[in-house]
């Protein structure tokens, strides 16, 4: 029965909003997919018999001029859209639904059959799903960056864990770095980027401390780690960082003092320490050794510390602000901003599905449909901007998965094609059944995986 509690309150608050924003951000992501092939299939003259939003017994729908019957579903996850003439090019038959039996096609219907277009016209349709999921997502990035500026980090430091660059170097909480080496900075993603790409090179860091400026200089140093989820992680470190806040499950001591599994005792320390500098004990990534990071927690931030029906019981504040800290350049800044972050999506997606690949995947790196109502309550609990930058994610992953070379996604499709291009003809149905049957058997054994990894998680 406790288990179930914990797992129930990882959804706490208005569960029924929750469960409509995941649904809804699924439903839509798949809808834009869809779309792609749609609007590329009737660019190349291909008959669509049915657009479905949700899959199961219709609830709602309309058949347009065209003959493509647009529909609502029962099961409000995901969708789909079924083209006229997807078959076996070398036997083309299809189910004749009024006489209840297999025929071949008539010339009418090939002439908008799918298999009776040219090949590269064929594989354009296939891909123009995932390319719609990376472009309305490229345009959600732009359009956010444009109007509201980029979610950013504020250039402060907070926490400086001992023993590090920084933390030698003289970095204290509190400082404001405003420049590197002379080149402006606004966010800390900036000084991040440019410790980490530039490892073990002395740079200049401009400070604003306690209302004078002063400068400081460090390197960065290299550090090899997995995170918390096991991604594996190579990159320059400073120490002097920005951390917002920090859930009391993450701490292991304060002030040396053993927290490990007592979030009560924690939660009175911290209280206790309010405005002064203390020192916090964590893990950094999933390396044997722990970190400890000199930092105070401001009062002002956790008046509610004590309060169980707070959202935010669970973690306090070590930051300047709860508030989101948004960086604006203009239009060329939120393009290029944009073209970046994709990269940095394409980039963590491909580490998840390396680990899964290679055996390194563990309970919670990847995550079901718990993960992804807890990740869609937060986005909205945080505000329009948060919940329109997680469906930008969910469109980004939809596409990127996709492309896989598994048989039943656009990519297996691909990879047919790109056989038949090769060879000069299509794969043998018998072949093409026994790869589906297998496709079906990974991508279900990944789904329960992760919804299985969803109970562990929750429950532990």
């Amino acid at each position: 029965m406790e288990s179930f509690l914990q797992f129930s309150g990882a959804f706490s608050g208005n569960i029924f909003i929750y469960i409509f924003a995941l649904f809804f951000s699924i439903s839509f992501a798949v809808f834009i997919h869809e779309l792609g092939h749609y609007g590329m299939a009737r660019l190349f003259g291909v008959r669509i018999d049915k657009f479905s939003v949700g899959f199961g017994h219709e609830v709602i729908g309309r058949t347009d001029r065209r003959g493509t019957r647009w529909s609502l579903s029962l099961i409000p996850i995901g969708g789909y859209v079924k083209i006229f003439g997807d078959v076996n090019p070398v036997d083309p038959k299809i189910w004749d639904h009024e006489k209840k039996k297999v025929r071949a096609l008539t010339k009418k219907e090939k002439e908008v059959a799918f298999y009776t277009r040219t090949l590269w016209q064929r594989a354009l349709i296939v891909i123009a799903g995932p390319i719609m999921n990376f472009l309305f997502a490229f345009l959600m990035l732009v359009a956010l960056y444009s109007f509201k500026g980029q979610g950013s980090t504020p250039p402060v430091v907070t926490a400086v864990a001992k023993g590090t660059a920084g933390y030698e170097a003289g970095f204290q909480p509190g400082d404001k770095i405003t420049a590197i080496d002379g080149n402006k900075v606004e966010r800390f993603e900036d000084v991040w980027a440019f410790t980490r790409e530039k490892s073990g090179q002395a740079h200049v860091f401009s400070i604003q401390r306690g209302g004078r400026e002063i400068q400081i200089t460090a390197a960065s140093r290299p550090v090899d780690y997995r995170d918390v989820r096991g991604l594996k992680r190579s990159h320059g470190r400073l120490g002097a960082t920005h951390i917002g806040a920090l859930e009391y499950k993450d701490v292991i001591s304060i002030n040396g003092e053993k927290v490990t599994g007592d979030t009560a005792r924690a939660r009175r320390i911290i209280a206790g320490s309010f405005d002064k500098i203390i020192e916090i004990e964590m893990r950094y990534g999933q390396t044997d050794d722990n970190d400890i990071f000199v930092m105070y927690v401001p009062s002002r931030l956790n008046k509610e510390i004590n309060n169980p029906a707070d959202k935010n019981y669970d973690k306090f504040y070590t930051g300047i602000s709860r508030d989101t800290f948004y960086v604006y350049r203009g239009l060329t800044f939120a393009v290029t901003s944009a073209a970046t972050q994709m990269k940095n999506f394409a980039v963590e997606v491909y580490k998840v599905l390396e680990m899964i690949m290679t055996g390194w995947a563990q309970s919670d790196t990847i995550g079901g449909v718990g993960t992804m109502g807890q990740a869609a309550s937060k986005a909205v609990d945080s505000g329009l901007y948060s919940f329109l930058m997680f469906l930008t994610v969910l469109s980004f992953q939809i596409g990127f998965v996709n492309l896989l070379p598994i048989p039943l996604l656009d990519g297996g499709f691909l990879a047919f094609l790109a056989y038949e291009g090769v060879t000069g003809r299509p794969l043998s149905q018998r072949f093409q059944d026994y790869a589906f049957a297998l496709g079906l058997a990974f991508l279900g054994g990944i789904m329960l995986f992760a919804n299985l990894s969803d109970v562990f998680l929750f429950t532990r």
